[in-house]
């Protein structure tokens, strides 16, 4: 990080507000100054045998303030013997965890990216950690679909801003600290959006593992811990949505709560093709952990998919059709089910959606790619 753009950052980061939090969390004391602009803190330091000082700016409306408090800062850090931009991560982000995603844009233009894939991006970066919210509470090797702690997780979070020197992308994760109630040195309960966002990072070290052994091992027998198969496949679709471009991952932990040391030295996660091929097949294998067993299919036709039309022609007999069934595997949980079928059984199944009835096929439901199917599908009926 340049000192340019980390003075920029300090400055659009921080405020004096922060800066006194945190200030108070690691016990140093205000005492009076004359000078109603600038605020003083002391604190007592064996290093030197008695008190040292540090002068914070009163209001981001002084005219000096972006001067005063980027001194403030790299006094703060030589102090505690931290870099500075890990202290003005700190301070920015005291009460959330930090999900930072790094576009490593092949043009060189770091400035922009086209809208659709941020728009993209910013959609598949919300189902990712909202289902990571769903294997923190439920650690399964897949889901058939997102359940509502997704959701509600993916509401709490906030999307941060955007960065340059390299196209950047910001999800913090707000945690539940009452900044009248901490004390100083005494370590927090660990709250649910910290235990999501370290699932994340302890998924992100497996996938780097995985990829370094060549073995899938360390995100197939982790899922528990780690990604399971939707955490990994949306992953893969953040590189399709980015055209495949190489990207990086941080995460930025609140200094409030203690963070395992092993997450803490591992400061980024790069996103490339072997970690795509890795994930792809991770999914796959996460997939098959957890297979339904013959299943009667009940529901509704929503989509018709044939090569030719139903009439009664030669051509129409060796023609490929499929429908889609909204099938609900669990209360409240629907997915899309594609069904291969029969001349006869698709003409039934086009008369069931004309009418609004619902079809009844026995099979065996799998995830194939990103798609549900149905294979050894036989006793299809119309029913009501």
């Amino acid at each position: 990080m340049s000192t340019q753009f980390l003075e920029e950052w300090i400055l659009k980061a921080l405020t004096p507000q922060k800066l006194r939090l945190y200030l108070g969390h690691q016990g140093w004391v205000q005492v009076q100054h004359r000078n109603p602009n600038i605020l003083l803190y002391k604190k007592q330091d064996g290093r030197v045998g008695g008190k040292v000082s540090i002068v914070v700016p009163a209001s981001m409306t002084l005219g000096d303030y972006d001067r005063r408090m980027i001194e403030s800062v790299r006094c703060l850090a030589s102090f505690s013997g931290l870099e500075p931009r890990y202290l003005a991560q700190q301070l920015a982000y005291w009460d959330r965890d930090v999900l930072r995603m790094r576009l490593m844009t092949r043009s060189g233009d770091t400035s922009s990216i086209p809208l659709e894939m941020a728009s993209a991006l910013i959609a598949q970066l919300r189902d990712f950690v909202g289902f990571a919210a769903c294997a923190e509470t439920d650690p399964k090797p897949f889901f058939v679909k997102a359940g509502g702690i997704a959701k509600e997780f993916a509401e709490q979070c906030r999307f941060g801003h955007t960065f340059s020197g390299s196209f950047g992308l910001t999800v913090e994760s707000p945690l539940p600290l009452d900044p009248n109630m901490q004390l100083p040195h005494v370590p927090s309960e660990r709250p649910f959006p910290r235990a999501v966002m370290e699932r994340i990072a302890i998924g992100f070290v497996l996938m780097e593992e995985a990829v370094e052994q060549d073995s899938l091992d360390p995100l197939i027998k982790n899922y528990t811990t780690g990604f399971n198969a939707n955490m990994c496949e949306k992953l893969t679709d953040i590189i399709e949505a980015s055209s495949d471009q190489r990207l990086r991952y941080a995460v930025i932990w609140s200094p409030e709560i203690d963070t395992k040391p092993d997450l803490v030295r591992k400061q980024e996660f790069t996103l490339h093709r072997p970690a795509y091929e890795a994930l792809t097949e991770a999914a796959k294998a996460l997939h098959k952990e957890d297979e339904f067993e013959e299943t009667t299919i009940v529901g509704k036709v929503t989509v018709l998919r044939s090569d030719q039309p139903p009439l009664h022609t030669d051509e129409f007999e060796f023609a490929e059709r499929a429908i889609t069934v909204q099938w609900e595997p669990k209360k409240k949980q629907y997915v899309n089910l594609r069904v291969a079928l029969p001349l006869d059984e698709y003409r039934q199944a086009c008369d069931a959606h004309k009418n609004g009835k619902r079809i009844r096929i026995t099979g065996k439901p799998a995830k194939e790619g990103k798609f549900w199917v149905l294979s050894n599908e036989h006793d299809f009926s119309v029913v009501n």
